[in-house]
């Protein structure tokens, strides 16, 4: 078990405890009693534009709000939540509000200054202006306005941004150049803001490619393009790939906040804790920390490290309610059994989204006993939206649909394939498999996988049906004669990505190694192209007696911390490995190693992994903990086919054994 610092010695628990709207209510948000206006705190609202370009008003003002980051003078609100209060208000695009509607909004943000800007374009010239408004007082003070020629956006912002800082109250210093030479970088980068700030991430990552294409040393674009992957635009994918590594080799030159999100996504629990720490208005930061005890719960301590993710998870929704902080509230309390943070949570969510996921809902439905809602979800339109929509929705498919009936489960997928694009087809195919086998129904999965699935996108590039059939006969409970089937089609596959097929070739070789006694050591294919972690299982398979616990040292580090989602912490590799510490005489090492999975992301030896975690736990004295895993086999494995019962009801039986109390 790691040790972990309590949160309250980084972040005082008071404040995350009342996480909470300015109304009282819990978020999400919808703001009624304004707050006492604080003078370090200042809301930069989107400028009145008179130019073609209605991007450049909330562009402008968020790159300004960037640079006022509390050295000298005042903090600006968070932008996601300054644009949420915002619009609410009435602001649009095309639609500013007016002085006494931004006031408003302003003592709703608990904001004692206001930036009220504008971005004038008359022929050639190009002006933008703003002052600085004292909130209630109406006090004015006018940064000094600067112009120049279309061509000259970037520098023309810093200068501004400059002037506003001095009118603001904040030390007079120069504005570091965070932005791009290139017009059309800033341009594309602004787009890129526009995107992020509505949750259109798959536009968002599009624009901010753009920007980086245009200047590649285009640091904050780069930052961004990251950022947005995280939200699940692209992830694994060489462009966020080399936007995360451009932005941590030059973290030096973004900005004071920008770096802490980095940090906060990077680092280890403590440096998560200090960022959300050191920035408690960063719904980012805060994410970054409560997406960490959400999904590393089985090894931090279930009911604590959930308990806490629920709080700060709230905190960073009050702030600005992104759709996955929304989601994994919900998931929350699906774990912890909490009907009124399911339906709250689904609400909120179901209202961000705009609709175009509706498949927690039928699990948050089932759970609750809830048939008025089922209904309602039943008579909805099919959901038919961007593929930024459709990516989100087929990852929280697999999430909820194990879960469910077999029932809803087939209807679910026909609803959701028939608002898929042809090109995402074989995506709510491939899922709909996933869940299928999770639950126990070989049966089932082999009439889905009949033909053949072959998703046509770049993270999921070689998780065919065959890998998962292999990796579920391998370590996932799957059907020996189906996992050697489908070993031996995976052996006889050639694909272009060097990726994927190194994901290919590792599955056969742990195939052949564990059934075969056939070991093929890592020749550099596998560490070469994403699959250390397999490599590494690899060498402990192929170690001599006296030289196994030193690999299984290594091999348990790599696989706790890799990233493929196959053969990682998420993956099969913790089982394998986990087989292997217990050889050796260490139950302990073995159970660490089982709880340090992520939770939630796609396990293809989800079953066979808890009734090994279960067993372990009752073995080294956990009864509290075998007996809360031994219940999550059971929720998943509840609708199994025949072929599955006796081993179902020997975990029932040995469920109920610990359950007794003792005489």
């Amino acid at each position: 078990m790691r040790v972990v610092p309590p949160l309250a010695l980084i972040i005082p628990v008071a404040r995350f405890a009342a996480a909470q709207c300015p109304n009282g209510t819990p978020p999400p948000c919808s703001i009624s009693i304004a707050p006492t206006p604080d003078p370090g705190r200042i809301a930069v609202f989107p400028f009145h534009v008179t130019t073609a370009d209605s991007l450049l008003g909330e562009g402008v003002a968020e790159l300004v709000a960037g640079e006022l980051t509390g050295e000298g003078g005042p903090r600006a609100v968070h932008m996601g939540t300054t644009l949420r209060t915002w619009r609410r208000a009435g602001g649009g695009l095309r639609t500013p509000l007016d002085h006494a509607a931004e006031m408003r909004a302003a003592r709703d943000l608990g904001a004692g200054l206001v930036v009220e800007g504008s971005v004038i374009g008359l022929g050639q010239q190009l002006t933008l202006s703003a002052q600085v408004v004292s909130v209630p007082s109406g006090t004015v003070r006018r940064a000094t306005p600067v112009s120049g020629l279309p061509d000259s956006l970037p520098r023309l912002i810093e200068q501004l941004a400059a002037e506003v800082l001095t009118a603001s109250g904040a030390s007079r210093r120069d504005v570091p150049q965070r932005l791009s030479d290139s017009p059309a970088a800033v341009r594309a980068y602004i787009e890129g803001l526009a995107a992020y700030r509505r949750g259109r991430f798959a536009q968002a990552a599009d624009a901010f490619e753009q920007a980086i294409r245009l200047d590649t040393l285009f640091t904050r674009a780069s930052f961004m393009r990251w950022l947005v992957s995280t939200w699940g635009a692209g992830i694994g994918t060489d462009a966020a790939r080399q936007a995360a590594r451009q932005a941590r080799s030059r973290r030096a030159s973004l900005s004071p906040d920008d770096q802490i999100v980095l940090d906060a996504a990077f680092g280890d629990l403590p440096a998560k804790e200090r960022a959300a720490a050191a920035a408690p208005d960063s719904p980012e930061a805060l994410y970054f920390l409560a997406d960490w005890l959400f999904h590393h719960a089985p090894g931090l301590g279930w009911d604590s490290s959930l308990a806490r993710a629920r709080v700060v998870f709230e905190q960073s929704v009050a702030l600005d309610s992104q759709a996955t902080v929304l989601h994994h509230l919900v998931e929350i309390g699906l774990w912890l059994h909490d009907s009124t943070l399911m339906r709250r949570a689904w609400t909120g969510y179901d209202r961000v989204a705009q609709g175009t996921d509706p498949s927690f809902g039928w699990l948050v439905a089932d759970r609750i006993g809830d048939s008025r809602l089922t209904s309602e979800l039943r008579r909805r339109a099919v959901p038919v939206g961007t593929e930024d929509d459709f990516f989100r929705s087929s990852y929280w498919y697999i999430a909820a649909s194990r879960f469910l009936p077999p029932a809803t489960i087939e209807e679910l997928s026909a609803r959701t394939a028939r608002g898929a694009v042809p090109r995402l087809q074989p995506i709510v195919k491939l899922m709909h498999f996933y869940a299928v086998s999770l639950q126990g129904r070989p049966k089932a999965a082999a009439d889905i996988a009949a033909g053949g699935i072959s998703p046509d996108v770049p993270l999921l590039a070689g998780f065919s049906t065959d890998l998962w059939a292999a990796a579920s006969g391998l370590v996932g409970d799957g059907p020996a004669a189906i996992g050697a089937a489908a070993a031996a089609r995976l052996r006889a596959t050639r694909l272009e990505d060097p990726d994927a097929q190194a994901r290919t070739t590792c599955m056969v070789r742990l195939w052949d190694a564990t059934t075969r006694d056939a070991v093929v050591p890592d020749d550099g294919l596998l560490r070469d192209h994403g699959q250390a972690a397999c490599a590494a299982i690899l060498d402990v398979l192929s170690a001599s007696s006296s030289d196994r616990r030193a690999r299984l040292e290594r091999a348990d580090s790599v696989v706790q911390h890799s990233t493929d989602p196959a053969f990682g912490s998420s993956g099969i590799g913790e089982v394998i490995v986990a087989q292997q510490w217990e050889a050796v005489g260490d139950p302990g090492r073995a159970l660490a190693l089982l709880r340090s999975r992520i939770i939630d992301f796609p396990n293809w030896s989800a079953a066979a992994s808890y009734r090994a975690e279960a067993r372990l736990a009752a073995l080294t004295g956990d009864t509290t903990g075998a007996i809360r895993v031994y219940r999550q086999y059971l929720s998943l494995r509840q609708y199994a086919e025949a072929s599955f019962i006796p081993q179902r009801d020997s975990v029932a039986a040995e469920l109920a054994r610990l359950e007794t109390p003792k005489r």
